[in-house]
């Protein structure tokens, strides 16, 4: 992968979507749905398309470092629930703090 310009499987590769998923096409899928959403902006090349490492490095930037959430749904926490279901409070206290805890 010396090329600046990569192939959806390259960019899978470079991505480390491979990772997250059970095979090579779930991972393709998951670009192509970064690509549709406009988080990913391909070049075209015919009726293919073609990541520029420059492109990917900006997706990992704004996702990683600028913390924007997770367009994936499935990725998303459950929503935190702040009663027993019975309508009381949760009360959570701290009884010792370990050394070298932030105050």
């Amino acid at each position: 992968m010396n090329s600046p310009v990569l192939t959806a499987a390259e960019a899978v590769c470079w991505l480390r979507l491979d990772d997250d998923h059970e095979d090579i096409e779930q991972a393709v899928r998951a670009l192509k749905r970064l690509v549709q959403i406009g988080k990913i902006r391909p070049l075209r090349c015919g009726r293919t398309h073609k990541y520029t490492i420059t492109e990917l490095e900006r997706f990992i930037r704004d996702e990683v470092e600028l913390g924007t959430p997770s367009p994936y749904p499935e990725a998303e926490k459950p929503p935190r629930r702040d009663s027993n279901g019975d309508g009381s409070k949760i009360v959570h206290r701290i009884v010792h703090k370990p050394d070298g805890f932030p105050p």
